[in-house]
């Protein structure tokens, strides 16, 4: 239980666990021990393709499917949440199929290059849709691609980064 109301001045704050008191105190990394900008700017690269794909999809795709595709917006909300879904047990599928990958490229690189073109393709394949979709057939479009765009930009590329070496 908090004893004392967190404020954002405070640098430490006194928790109590029913007999005894510990007080925690917070400090920042020394100097030596900070990352540097081009450490941190080398972290954050794997997923600039998963940014590049996921902010045009989740903004722009729902306004154009439902508008040019002509897909109610109450469908795409269910493929975009379908998706998140699928995703949650995809990625550790993943994670766990990577870490047991053994190649002479290494764990991870097979995965990154094999799914850096499928989701170029696939974020394409998204961008221009077939003429004659609509309604049903224009949602089941929308939530392939985006499955396929989501899980080969960033399953394949920046998880396996993430999960290991």
């Amino acid at each position: 239980m908090i004893k004392e109301p967190l404020q954002a001045e405070m640098s430490a704050c006194c928790l109590t666990n029913a007999s005894q008191t510990a007080k925690v105190e917070v400090r920042p990394a020394p100097d030596d021990q900070r990352l540097s900008l081009a450490a941190k700017l080398l972290y954050g690269a794997p997923n600039l393709a998963f940014g590049a794909t996921a902010i045009p999809i989740l903004i722009n795709m729902p306004k154009f499917y439902a508008d040019v595709v002509g897909v109610p917006l109450a469908y795409l909300a269910i493929a975009i949440a379908a998706t998140r879904c699928l995703d949650a047990i995809i990625d550790p599928s993943i994670g766990l199929i990577s870490d047991r990958t053994r190649s002479r490229w290494g764990r991870r690189r097979p995965y990154i290059f094999a799914g850096a073109p499928l989701g170029g393709l696939a974020f394409w394949a998204l961008m221009s849709p077939p003429v004659y979709l609509g309604g049903f057939g224009g949602v089941i479009w929308f939530y392939g691609d985006e499955h396929v765009v989501l899980a080969f930009s960033n399953d394949r590329t920046a998880a396996p980064l993430r999960i290991g070496r």
